[in-house]
C-alpha cells in the first residue's frame, strides 16, 4: 500500500511532518503483514491549488492508494468534486479550526 502524506507549513505545529511520519511508522510496526510506503508531500500554506496539485501528484505520479492530508475543512470542501473523480480515499486530519464558529461555511 502506498500512502500519500500531505503536510503543511505550520507555526503552531512545527513538528507536524515528523509526528505524522512517526505515528505511521508505529502503526506499520503493529501491522507487519501490510507493506506500506509513505510518500510525503509538502503543501505549503495548504491553499486549494497546492492541495489539489499534491493530491493529483500522489494519484498520477506516485500511484498512491490513499492520501492522508492535514488541511482545513474549507479546502477539502472545495476539493470534494476533484477527489470524487479520482476515486481514491482521502483521510482528512483537521485540528478543528472552525469549531468555535458554527457559520464557517
Amino acid at each position: 500500500m502506498k500512502i500519500g502524506l500531505l503536510f503543511p507549513q505550520s507555526e503552531l505545529f512545527p513538528a507536524i511532518r515528523r509526528d505524522l511520519m512517526l505515528g505511521l511508522s508505529i502503526a506499520q510496526k503493529k501491522e507487519p503483514l501490510t507493506q506500506w510506503e509513505i510518500v510525503p508531500e509538502f503543501i505549503g500554506a495548504a491553499a486549494v491549488a497546492q492541495v489539489e496539485s499534491a493530491i493529483n501528484k500522489c494519484k498520477y505520479q506516485h500511484d498512491c492508494d490513499v492520501v492522508i492530508a492535514w488541511v482545513n475543512s474549507k479546502v477539502m470542501l472545495s476539493l470534494q468534486p476533484v477527489i470524487a473523480q479520482l476515486q481514491m480515499p482521502v483521510i482528512v486530519l483537521n485540528v478543528g479550526e472552525h469549531l468555535s464558529s458554527p457559520d464557517w461555511r
